[in-house]
């Protein structure tokens, strides 16, 4: 029996053991479980033990780096974008260093796995899948009649589309590489060229702009088209990327100088919102793109955009009309705004006009217009419609809606006692984006139906509106009629002047926050790398010009503190330029001041111990 009572004890406490210290333990004892998955490695803290004279910069061996960028690769986790970060400025020292890494076929696939683990869409692995699938096909080769097949490679699945790249007679392709996990879940898609060399050997084609899936706000990849797209006698590539905004982007790639290169005008995009005509047998690219005219309606506006070839790119011919609305009951409202500066009775007569052209009761447009129409209501002192209507849309909003916060906020407002329609109409825009309602339009009927009386205070008035006013002062400009300026918060600063020039009534205007009571900017108080860094060095190759940026931001902001993802992009910019001295102590500065963070960390990789 106290056999079994200290087998019960002792077992947790070695649990606990292992669990706290790992380098100690674990390396002593095998591990308790035993799991598919390996734990990633704890990353080790430490910090200089020594003075600066007694380190060097690292010399670096392919394997050594490679070892760094795994390690980094297995510890990451959703939302560690330092770490992600840090990922990329190691793949791109790598590349640096030892151009087409990993050369060794157990190494790049080792570092395959561990892309193919860490969580969707944080690392670029096209540098290492593309030449991992290139390696499989070439020990597959072609089938006896000489035809390129699909075919799986440890879970990669390679589909072929047949085409002529390069114009040399031997069978070309474009493969489709995707990988997906549990769920049928994308891990890693991609449309790449493939061409068979003079030596049989097949070489896939790539250039740093043409992507793969999914990756940072690249969502997903589309073939949408290999064909002879501009009668060269070639074949091209067009490809869609999903990155989440308005309308898709379409690049199309094709053979140039031995090379796979970008065919859109340099400096543009296609971007389109609807493909009217393909450009098949080298018929122009008819598309329409869309503008968002007002996100409060969800109004969308259209243009006609015409790509052509001409002078070795596809250069665009918009349509000299310009950007349209949309046939949609979305744009009818926007069109009939501002809805709350019209009188009530006509606003509310032209809410109803348009409400039959909704798609239905539950469609967005639908259930913002009768949202105003309530708002409308409460301002005409019909404050029992008002709530009727906003029952019946509460009734059928979905839970966490944005109709379920407009009309949640109206009802909890409503109920206030004493409460005025403006500050309803605040309580609308404060509850949800787009709001409801329109503080300076409602105030532009208000002010306009009924004028502040000159005999009265302004501000006493202005607080039976409901509105608490912070500053009021004088106007005088030359011109013009002295006024009196107020500003007030209600959600949102507005700024109005009333000018004296009725003899009872003060004129009211709307007019821009004056310079001397702009809201104050607070100091930059940590200085992090704008995209533009990551750009010279990642895409441009140019690390004087990532100094330069991080030396024109630290100058703007003498009293900001320095992230140490700035300083290690600093030392390695210095590095990379064999500025020997000055990267090696930025990286002992960065590795002694930050040890517990992952550039601190990544610092103390780049040096070592004499």
């Amino acid at each position: 029996m106290r056999r079994c009572i200290w087998f019960v004890w002792i077992v947790p406490i070695l649990l606990f053991i292992a669990a706290v210290a790992p380098g100690s333990v674990q390396g002593q004892l095998p591990p308790v479980f035993v799991t598919n998955t390996p734990p990633p490695p704890q990353p080790v803290i430490s910090t200089p033990a020594a003075p600066i004279n007694r380190f060097v910069l690292r010399s670096w061996r392919e394997s050594d780096l490679l070892e760094v960028l795994h390690t980094r690769v297995r510890q990451l986790r959703p939302g560690t974008t330092d770490l992600q970060q840090a990922v990329q400025l190691i793949q791109y020292e790598l590349a640096q260093r030892f151009p087409g890494a990993p050369h060794d076929p157990a190494a790049r696939e080792g570092l395959v796995n561990a892309m193919l683990a860490a969580p969707p869409g944080t690392i670029d692995m096209r540098a290492v899948v593309r030449p991992y699938i290139e390696a499989a096909l070439n020990r597959r080769g072609p089938d006896p009649q000489g035809k390129l097949l699909p075919f799986e490679q440890d879970g990669f699945q390679v589909g072929l589309i047949p085409a002529n790249i390069d114009g040399t007679g031997s069978e070309d392709a474009v493969l489709h590489i995707r990988y997906t996990g549990p769920d049928d879940l994308v891990i890693y898609e991609d449309y790449t060229p493939v061409i068979a060399a003079a030596n049989g050997i097949y070489r896939i084609l790539t250039a740093p702009d043409l992507p793969a899936a999914p990756l940072g706000n690249l969502a997903q990849v589309e073939m949408v088209g290999v064909g002879d797209f501009n009668r060269d006698g070639l074949d091209e590539l067009a490809i869609s990327l999903d990155d989440g905004q308005l309308n898709r982007e379409l690049r199309i790639f094709g053979w140039r100088g031995g090379n796979l290169v970008n065919l859109v005008q340099p400096g543009q995009q296609i971007r389109y919102g609807l493909i009217e005509n393909w450009m098949a047998g080298g018929n122009p690219l008819e598309i329409r793109i869309y503008r968002e005219e007002s996100a409060e309606w969800q109004c969308l506006g259209e243009q006609a955009v015409t790509w052509r070839w001409n002078a070795n790119f596809f250069r665009p011919a918009p349509s000299p009309e310009g950007y349209f609305f949309q046939n949609t009951a979305n744009c009818l409202f926007y069109g009939a705004e501002p809805l709350y500066a019209l009188p009530i009775d006509e606003a509310l007569a032209t809410i109803n006009d348009i409400l039959p052209f909704t798609p239905s009761e539950d469609d967005y447009s639908a259930q913002r217009a009768r949202m105003i129409q309530a708002m409308l209501q409460a301002f005409k002192g019909d404050f029992g419609s008002a709530l009727a209507t906003t029952l019946d849309l509460e009734s059928r909003a979905e839970p966490g809606s944005w109709l379920a916060e407009q009309t949640g906020a109206f009802i909890t407002a409503l109920g206030t006692p004493d409460i005025q329609p403006l500050q309803v109409c605040a309580a609308l825009l404060e509850a949800s984006a787009h709001g409801a309602c329109n503080i300076d339009d409602a105030l532009t009927r208000i002010l306009a139906e009924h004028p502040l009386s000159r005999r009265r205070d302004i501000q006493e008035q202005l607080l039976e509106l409901g509105i608490v006013v912070q500053n009021q002062l004088t106007l005088s400009t030359v011109g013009r009629a002295v006024r009196q300026a107020v500003r007030f918060y209600l959600a949102g600063e507005h700024w109005w002047a009333f000018a004296p020039l009725d003899p009872q009534f003060y004129i009211a205007e709307k007019i821009d926050p004056l310079p001397g009571f702009e809201p104050i900017r607070a100091p930059l108080p940590v200085i992090t790398a704008p995209p533009a860094v990551y750009d010279a060095l990642l895409v441009n190759d140019a690390p004087v010009t990532a100094l330069t940026l991080m030396d024109g931001l630290i100058r703007s902001n003498p009293q900001a503190a320095v992230s140490a993802e700035v300083r290690f992009l600093q030392a390695l910019s210095f590095d990379l330029l064999a500025d020997r001295t000055r990267a090696r102590q930025a990286y002992y500065d960065l590795w002694q001041q930050s040890p517990l963070s992952v550039w601190g960390q990544l610092a103390a990789e780049h040096l070592e111990q004499r």
